[in-house]
């Protein structure tokens, strides 16, 4: 983020022509930019059923919807790539005093394992989702939700000393999705959350919470309806890092 505020053309904000293209290992061109249209025309849907009647019975309804195209959103974005490509520096860093070291992955490399990625295992993700607790969040504040170009963000407030606890079957794992400035889904742990209300009404408080998840975990946008982004840059001036669209988005311990 450059901590500059615009109001972008809606249509191609956040958009990079050819951004799903790649050449086999056979030299052929491929891409998979036509995987996504079911998925997104059926989420159209179900997003404005959602926001026309905020309901657990509509979030119901809809839910194998949301599960594929949340599965999908996760790790279609430029996001998956920098972490990607960041595993194999670390383990580079790692491995090569002991005569061990990965093939630097090329863009095209990059491109084409995230395409594989998302083919083969996005069904997958979207049923480990549908095993989980959904909770429909109504904003009752005068703040609205943001989103960004990374929307969909994880939180546990469940720490672990030996291990990560952001994995999708962690427990106390939560997934926070904005649908749209007055509608959020939370995703979590079916368990750890089981005796939770299925719909959840939002004050500032847990509206900051959302708004400042979507900066700490955007690449390089945050979306408002309004200009209001004070919270933003607020997060900006105390952690100057947030502002890197390129910032480690892991840690591997020693």
């Amino acid at each position: 983020m450059t901590r500059r505020t615009f109001n972008p053309n809606v249509k191609n904000v956040a958009n990079q022509t050819g951004f799903y293209n790649f050449v086999t290992s056979a030299g052929e061109k491929a891409t998979i930019e036509t995987f996504f249209n079911d998925t997104e025309t059926k989420m159209k849907y179900a997003a404005e059923a959602l926001i026309g009647r905020p309901t657990a019975s509509t979030l119901l309804e809809y839910r194998l919807t949301l599960a594929k195209f949340i599965a999908l959103q996760e790790e279609r974005t430029p996001i998956f790539r920098d972490t990607h490509n960041h595993t194999v520096r670390l383990a580079n860093e790692n491995l090569k005093p002991d005569g061990f070291e990965f093939e630097t992955p090329t863009e095209n490399d990059t491109r084409e394992f995230q395409a594989r990625f998302l083919s083969d295992f996005a069904d997958y993700f979207a049923s480990i989702l549908l095993k989980m607790k959904w909770i429909l969040v109504t904003n009752k504040s005068d703040k609205p939700f943001w989103t960004s170009d990374n929307p969909t963000f994880r939180y546990n407030p469940i720490r672990s000393k030996f291990f990560g606890n952001l994995g999708i079957e962690s427990k106390g794992i939560q997934l926070h999705i904005p649908i749209s400035s007055a509608l959020a889904i939370i995703i979590c742990d079916p368990l750890e959350y089981a005796d939770i209300a299925s719909v959840l009404p939002a004050f500032a408080p847990s509206v900051d919470f959302n708004n400042s998840g979507q900066v700490i975990h955007s690449r390089q946008y945050v979306f408002s309806p309004r200009d209001n982004f004070a919270l933003a840059h607020e997060m900006i001036s105390k952690d100057p890092e947030l502002s890197n669209p390129n910032r480690p988005r892991i840690v591997i311990g020693h």
